[in-house]
């Protein structure tokens, strides 16, 4: 009896732990199925949404793994799809989203001077790049909401501090240009009055 019950028992459990996988991966199916690539692939492939999902980010997961796998998903996650967000903004003309869109380039910019200046966090801090890409993510999945935050709180009032100097930087950078080219120019009617007297003289020596 004894050894009928354990036989049952384990019976029952297998069938509980294979009912509660069988409930997860329904859910995760219904989770895949929400993403719109998903569906494209599923509609050519007709394979399962779970297995192509999970395909994908098996997928992801080893190029993280990888140098060149990290500054895709980065390049991705940074730059194309806000790029093309900031493209469909100015193409519908939303002056908000556009605006959103312009305080996360900002915010954007000023990361990846950080990053250039301390890049010699990513040899001692571990999974950097890691942190730097669920970075980039919330910056992203946030509506905007977190880059308008650091704009408006940080990155603006630092820029407020410095606009004069930045201001006058650009306008001398502006000017000396101009300044070249009227030299140049001076120069080159110099030039051309003195080849022109060499030519009188030898006119007149001739004559």
């Amino acid at each position: 009896m004894c050894i009928r019950d354990r036989y049952q028992r384990r019976v029952h459990g297998d069938l509980r732990k294979a009912k509660l996988m069988s409930a997860i991966w329904e859910r995760f199916n219904e989770y895949s199925k929400k993403r719109e690539f998903v569906r494209i692939i599923v509609k050519k492939t007709q394979v399962q949404p779970g297995l192509i999902f999970l395909g994908v980010l098996l997928l992801a997961a080893i190029c993280a793994l990888t140098c060149f796998g990290q500054l895709v998903i980065t390049f991705f996650l940074a730059f194309v799809f806000p790029g093309y967000m900031t493209y469909k903004a100015a193409k519908l003309e939303k002056p908000d989203v556009l605006k959103q869109l312009s305080k996360y380039w900002i915010v954007l910019c000023v990361a990846i001077a950080l990053n250039f200046m301390f890049q010699w966090l990513n040899s001692v801090i571990p999974f950097y790049w890691l942190i730097k890409l669920i970075c980039i993510y919330l910056l992203i999945r946030s509506n905007g909401e977190i880059s308008v935050y650091l704009f408006d709180n940080f990155v603006c009032p630092l820029i407020n501090v410095y606009e004069a100097f930045v201001e006058s930087a650009i306008e001398e950078a502006d000017k000396s240009p101009k300044k070249d080219d009227k030299e140049e120019k001076k120069g080159a009617d110099e030039t051309s009055a003195q080849k022109k007297d060499k030519q009188i003289n030898l006119y007149r020596l001739f004559i």
